[in-house]
């Protein structure tokens, strides 16, 4: 039901690892056996950890994620819905038109809808925030807490060296992962079967922010394919059921993209070749793509 606190067990991993470090020391440094000397290679703290590791932290990392049988006692009930969030953090999000910027009052909407209870207990959310790469932050969950925490870390770089992605939007690719990701949960959640097929959900939607300033334009791309990917990308939601709901974030005025440059420091946060490529850019609201998608699959559009 949980399925973000299967990711603590890679810390087991490296705890075994440790563990095995130590017993192959202790082995090489081993003192010589004398009359009556008890040296053991495994002692009681040893052995101790050894349960601690390979038993215990085990045990509580999986008990924490809650694992049922779609057979048993643990049901959704009616009424009970999963929210994929997609979240847009590429530059033009960070624009300030809207107070105190897009990328925050994306996280504000969607602190709120849990905070306000429109999101339930029992309701299962998840997390995927993109710019030419997408990540998925949080995979389906019921723990509510963990969407607030998770997207409370989404925001501006500390510094804009050392990373192109933020400096454009992949929608393609933000949709395929959206897909993707629910259809690997899914996939585990059945017992990894070799002719698995995703199925229609009825409870399932995806809830969309950005500021939609994307074009289906195929002039930067080679093979000519970004605009096919899109539009598969939104046949394999409908396949799905997964309807989008678009939440247009920000304002239809012109902003300048480098009007985030004053927020860094020059040659030290970005460098001049930045702030030339950047001059000029302008980033509103755009509702074209956002309308598009949300009525393709039988959503809506909102703007905030």
């Amino acid at each position: 039901a949980d399925p973000q606190y299967l990711e603590l067990l890679s810390v087991v991993y490296v705890l075994l690892g440790l563990w095995v470090a130590v017993f192959i020391l202790r082995y090489v440094f081993k003192l010589r056996k004398t009359i009556n000397s008890r040296h053991p290679l495994i002692g009681g703290q040893m052995i101790f950890l050894a349960i601690v590791i390979l038993a215990s932290m085990p045990l509580a990392i999986i008990s924490s994620a809650r694992p049922y049988f779609e057979e048993g006692s643990i049901q959704f009930e009616k009424g009970y819905i999963e929210i994929q969030f997609l979240v847009d953090n590429s530059v033009s999000q960070w624009m300030k038109d809207l107070f105190p910027s897009r990328i925050e009052k994306s996280i504000k909407e969607i602190s709120n809808l849990v905070g306000e209870n429109v999101i339930k207990e029992g309701d299962r959310v998840g997390l995927i925030v993109f710019n030419r790469v997408a990540a998925p932050k949080l995979r389906l969950t019921t723990d509510l807490k963990a969407l607030v925490n998770r997207v409370s870390a989404v925001g501006q770089p500390i510094a804009l060296t050392g990373d192109a992605a933020p400096w454009g939007s992949d929608l393609a690719i933000a949709l395929e992962t959206v897909y993707q990701s629910l259809d690997r949960q899914d996939k585990r959640a059945e017992g990894n079967p070799q002719n698995w097929q995703p199925s229609r959900r009825s409870n399932r939607i995806v809830i969309f922010f950005s500021d939609g300033d994307y074009q289906l334009d195929d002039r930067d791309d080679p093979e000519k394919t970004y605009r096919k990917r899109v539009n598969s990308a939104v046949a394999e939601l409908n396949k799905r059921g997964l309807e989008v709901y678009s939440v247009g974030v920000a304002s239809r005025n012109k902003v300048p993209l480098d009007s985030i440059l004053k927020e860094y420091r020059k040659g030290k946060d970005y460098d001049d070749n930045l702030a030339k490529e950047i001059k000029g850019q302008v980033t509103s609201l755009n509702t074209a793509l956002l309308e598009f998608i949300s009525r393709s699959t039988g959503g809506s559009l909102v703007t905030t």
